[in-house]
């Protein structure tokens, strides 16, 4: 009963917030950045019209819409960074080999793939509507925030979302796990059919309304970063924030995401190392919740098969493996190039084995980022996007650390993108772009405060 409910309720949802967005759109724009934020977190709210489409891509389409010509003259009297003139080259390089490959490379008699318009004879159309509007993402965020409190908006929301998300896991824990009923939450497949978090039909994996186990095991971990950073840089995000952080912990565990667990001990390493490791308040929080969590693990964790199955998942999924055996043993140019947009179908799909016939003639990309980005953009167009992160993030830490100039709030934001960098290269994650405008924008906030500093 739930569940048909809830189902039948997501189009509806995307319909609301969607046209909550419309509503703000020309009065107050920064709303629909928040809206995009908020939602991002919730996987399974999406329509599928000849393929996804979540709501912050029907909003990013909605900004390039209306905007996007106001952008581009509001952008020519900008001073530009050395960063901004590296992301425009960067996009001219990811459309430059998409169309090189889609007319040199490429023979399409070879692989004919269903879906339509958007999945097939339309394919260069739709993969460059879709990347503008992933890239759209650093625009927005770049040109929408004008002040501190949108930062701090950011901040809570995410909180907020993912407070949201461990309140209907725990409902879905007690409800499957105590009561042994049925998942109130099913995960809706494009295909039509509802599918439940199972390992090997035996141990239930929580996904609350996220989507898959994996994104709720995500979100949960950017949500423990995100309130740990905020007790190190004493900024309130939450009340009862210790409360707050073993739930996500909770959660986290019974996603059985090794993704989630993997970046939540990055997350937090790091988080250490931005503010040094002999922070007596940080030491006892984190022996506190060590000696909670060890405690917790004893009673409910056994190394049973469903467990080492799911952790033997670390291994490259058969998506990935196809991507990198063309890559890497075959054509080492295109690892360096990209084989442009949704292409690597075209020069992958030879290498699944037959026994696994899903993607032979539907169009897929890898799930890691790190190869999701060598197939799309090759090394040279990875290289080029991480060294506007990498030289920007260096620059924007050093002033987190040795100077006044920015908030506590932008600290964390900074922090935490550096946490999200490690992460896109995990899974493709577009959260990631969201942050890099942020991030820009920091940095003009930053030369504009220096300006009136000297004067």
């Amino acid at each position: 009963m739930i569940s048909s409910i809830y189902i039948a309720s997501i189009p509806f949802i995307v319909m609301l917030f969607t046209f909550y967005g419309l509503l703000n759109i020309i009065k107050k724009p920064i709303n629909l950045l928040f809206i995009i934020i908020f939602t991002f977190l919730f996987k399974n709210f999406y329509v599928f019209i000849g393929t996804r489409i979540d709501i912050w891509m029907i909003l990013s389409l909605m900004f390039l819409a209306i905007y996007s010509f106001k952008w581009l003259i509001e952008y020519r009297n900008y001073n530009k960074s050395v960063y901004e003139f590296l992301l425009i080259f960067f996009i001219i390089y990811v459309v430059s080999m998409t169309l090189i490959n889609q007319y040199f490379f490429i023979d399409f008699n070879l692989h004919i793939m269903k879906g339509g318009f958007l999945k097939n004879e339309g394919r260069i159309i739709s993969q460059l509507v879709f990347f503008f509007l992933t890239i759209n993402l650093i625009f927005i965020s770049y040109f929408l925030i004008k002040e501190n409190n949108h930062i701090s908006k950011i901040l809570n929301l995410i909180i907020l979302a993912c407070k949201i998300l461990t309140v209907f896991a725990i409902f879905q824990y007690v409800i499957v796990n105590i009561l042994g009923q049925s998942n109130p939450f099913p995960i809706s497949g494009s295909d039509g059919i509802l599918h439940s978090g199972y390992i090997l039909d035996k141990t239930f994996r929580l996904n609350s309304i996220a989507g898959e186990p994996k994104h709720l095991g995500i979100v949960m971990s950017l949500g423990i970063i995100l309130l740990f950073l905020s007790k190190l840089n004493n900024v309130k995000l939450s009340s009862y924030t210790n409360l707050w952080i073993l739930s996500f912990v909770f959660v986290l565990f019974y996603t059985y995401s090794t993704t989630g667990y993997a970046l939540t001990i990055i997350g937090i390493g790091l988080s250490l190392l931005f503010v040094g490791f002999l922070n007596k308040r940080v030491f006892l929080f984190l022996l506190i919740t060590t000696v909670i969590s060890i405690t917790f693990i004893s009673y409910n964790f056994t190394l049973d098969e469903t467990f080492i199955s799911q952790s033997s998942k670390n291994s490259l999924e058969i998506q990935d493996l196809t991507v990198y055996e063309y890559l890497i043993n075959e054509n080492i140019f295109h690892a360096f190039i990209g084989t442009g947009l949704g292409n690597i179908h075209h020069f992958a799909v030879d290498y699944f084995p037959s026994y696994f016939p899903l993607f032979k003639d539907n169009p897929y990309k890898a799930n890691s980022g790190i190869l999701f980005m060598l197939a799309d953009y090759g090394l040279i167009g990875i290289i080029i996007l991480y060294s506007i992160v990498f030289f920007l993030l260096k620059r924007l830490l050093y002033y987190a650390k040795h100077t006044t100039i920015l908030t506590n709030e932008e600290k964390i934001i900074i922090y935490f993108t550096v946490v999200l960098s490690i992460l896109f290269l995990f899974r493709y994650y577009e959260l990631f772009f969201i942050f890099l405008g942020i991030v820009l924008k920091i940095n003009k906030l930053i030369k504009e405060r220096e300006i009136e500093i000297r004067n």
